[in-house]
């Protein structure tokens, strides 16, 4: 029965309640919809039925006034309404009315919903108004919605970015390809002087390599997403050498945009040596691309508490704590970088911790106007 058809019968019932008493209680507590009549201005409890009990979970309500019986109604909307209604006498229907109620079974406050109408209703035995509330939970059909709407939501943001991220990408993987084919052209033109010859060839080779280090990005992005670790092929190898050799062929891409603060000698250990390039690649990218066009960007090597300590450093606008704590998610762009209207993937710094997480590592990031944005890499002696 609905709430509306409900109410008005009892309210017939209980106009004539003095000549057929029993006819209204039997209606009142046989209902399987959760009721209950609250007196005077102080809401007193002073009849309900046993599904408006079992809200509250046995809780002993009669004879007390609500917002004392029930605390944590105290700071929700129903207080105002129920004065309101009481004042008034206008019928009000509140539509999934969010109650927090404490689960006595478990002891947690819950969130729940409900459509409540509440009516003034009037006995003849004294002059004291009374308020009848019936209650219908919508608690499930709320959260369901709710969900669906949240599903709906990722699902249009994942929409808007794929856009992006496919403009992006065309973006991107434009440059090295462009920087590959000017050097072929002027390759074919140069075909007398070996030096100049060796120098397109470097310069073509370090393109080809950063092109597929995109790719490698964009496969190992998915990698993450599922849960897994991108997979490495570690062997014996120099960690300052895969530096210098990786910042030698990013100076061919950023001249002179580079300067390096490399304080250790020794460094032999298991790496993967092109993982490690595409973090520095990464890192490297995002340091030019949103740092200041004025200064340069300092990467460092050093070695720190049985630990290799790789850091990115550069000035410009810095980075809020607050986006600092979401910036290694996937497909996160933080405001700086929106803001600078600059395209972006948002997989890069996901890729440098998923790639620095495989190598037992941790990244972080430091963020000030006085100290410019310095990312750390913290990388283990060695991979076991």
């Amino acid at each position: 029965m609905m709430n509306n058809e409900l109410v008005g019968m009892i309210i017939i019932i209980m106009e004539d309640a003095a000549k057929d008493k029993q006819k209204f209680e039997s209606l009142f507590y046989g209902a399987e919809t959760p009721m209950v009549i609250f007196k005077g201005e102080e809401m007193i409890v002073e009849m309900f039925n046993e599904s408006y009990h079992n809200i509250y979970h046995q809780l002993d309500l009669l004879g007390k006034p609500l917002f004392e019986a029930v605390e944590e109604l105290k700071d929700s909307q129903f207080p105002e309404i129920l004065k309101n209604v009481y004042k008034t006498g206008v019928t009000y229907v509140s539509h999934e009315g969010m109650a927090k109620i404490l689960n006595r079974r478990n002891g947690l406050i819950e969130e729940r919903y409900f459509d409540t109408t509440f009516t003034r209703i009037f006995w003849d035995e004294d002059q004291t108004y009374r308020i009848l509330a019936i209650p219908r939970e919508v608690t499930d059909k709320v959260k369901f919605r709710k969900q669906l709407e949240l599903s709906l939501a990722k699902l249009e943001e994942e929409k808007v970015f794929r856009d992006f991220f496919v403009s992006a990408l065309t973006h991107d993987l434009r440059s090295p390809l462009s920087i590959i084919r000017v050097s072929l052209e002027i390759l074919l033109k140069k075909k007398g002087n070996p030096e100049e010859v060796f120098k397109l060839a470097k310069k073509m080779t370090a393109n080809i390599e950063r092109t597929e280090r995109m790719i490698s990005d964009l496969l190992d992005v998915n990698r993450i997403q599922e849960g897994e670790w991108p997979r490495l092929h570690p062997y014996p190898s120099s960690l300052k050498d895969i530096v210098e050799d990786t910042l030698a062929g990013l100076d061919k891409i950023y001249p002179d945009k580079i300067q390096t603060n490399i304080s250790v000698q020794q460094t032999v250990g298991n790496w993967d040596r092109i993982s490690i390039s595409r973090i520095i690649d990464n890192l490297l990218s995002n340091a030019v691309k949103y740092g200041s066009h004025d200064s340069k960007v300092t990467v460092g090597l050093s070695y720190e508490g049985m630990n290799y300590k790789l850091t990115v450093h550069n000035w410009g606008n810095p980075i809020s704590s607050e986006e600092q704590n979401l910036i290694f998610t996937k497909h996160r762009r933080g405001n700086f970088a929106m803001e600078s209207g600059k395209k972006g993937w948002g997989i890069g710094l996901a890729i440098v911790k998923g790639l620095v997480l495989a190598h037992k590592g941790q990244v972080k990031v430091e963020s000030s106007e006085e100290k410019g944005t310095t990312f750390t890499v913290i990388l283990p002696n060695e991979l076991y």
